[in-house]
């Protein structure tokens, strides 16, 4: 490796890569709880999931919570299992941008009713 490759390639020492990793298991993890409420959430089809869901022009329905937490829980499932973690985040992404289309629909739409 010539001296120049080496400047780009950051070496830790073993104690850096051990805070690091630990670092990055809290983040996932925090991550991992806030998917489990929202899993619980859909699953117990609460109203305000109902009412949102509604809002948002999907069908405010208990089963279309409940798919949609199954669903969550399967993506979540595979980003937690490390051998598939890649896949799950890939998925997890996908599920989220979509959520996130539907909020600037939904605020494009409330925003034209002015």
């Amino acid at each position: 490796m010539t001296s120049t490759a080496k400047s780009f390639h950051a070496t830790a020492t073993p104690e850096q890569s051990k805070a690091m990793r630990r670092v990055g298991y809290a983040l996932s993890a925090l991550c991992v709880l806030f998917l489990l409420m929202d899993i619980t959430m859909k699953l117990l089809a609460l109203p305000i999931v109902l009412t949102t869901s509604g809002q948002l022009g999907y069908p405010g329905t208990p089963a279309m919570a409940r798919t949609l937490g199954v669903l969550l829980l399967v993506c979540t499932a595979l980003y937690v299992y490390p051998r598939t973690a890649v896949l799950g985040a890939v998925l997890l992404t996908a599920f989220r941008a979509t959520g996130c289309t539907s909020g600037v629909q939904f605020a494009c739409y409330v925003g034209n009713r002015q």
